[in-house]
């Protein structure tokens, strides 16, 4: 985990770490949104441990990192509602990773998906697991094509 932060400190050069009573605090506030504005837009996105460096997130955008880096939350402003987060976590981590939106405030709306497209195969997979598991599609409220 040091060699790990030491890399993701050269790459984030305006980062901060924090450890222990301080950690705790930030995500006891982090978990009830207390200190995110209430018109932002929230994304939480697992990706491999040292890829939020290869976030290319615009102006305006924050980051928040947590799991040594392999969590990131991704906090945007009104104006960014149409970032395609689930596209530029993709391009930084590959489908070892995804996106979820977690908050679209009142009255704001996105072109963008609230959670990242399903690998085509991971996908499939899914569907012959449920099949073997629910033949007649008792569970589901359709079967999925």
């Amino acid at each position: 985990l040091p060699a790990l932060m030491d890399q993701l400190s050269a790459r984030l050069p305006g980062g901060h770490w924090r450890d222990g009573d301080d950690s705790r605090a930030l995500w006891a506030t982090m978990t009830n949104l207390s200190d995110v504005a209430a018109d932002s837009i929230l994304w939480r996105c697992p990706l491999p441990a040292g890829r939020a460096a290869a976030l290319a997130l615009p102006a305006g955008a924050t980051l928040r990192l947590d799991w040594g880096g392999a969590l990131a939350w991704i906090i945007l402003p009104p104006a960014l509602a149409d970032l395609d987060v689930p596209a530029l976590v993709a391009a930084a981590a590959g489908r070892d990773s995804h996106a979820r939106r977690l908050r679209l405030p009142d009255g704001l709306t996105s072109p963008v998906p609230a959670f990242s497209p399903p690998d085509p195969a991971v996908a499939a997979l899914s569907r012959r697991i449920k099949a073997l598991f629910d033949p007649h599609f008792v569970l589901a409220a359709e079967a999925e094509g």
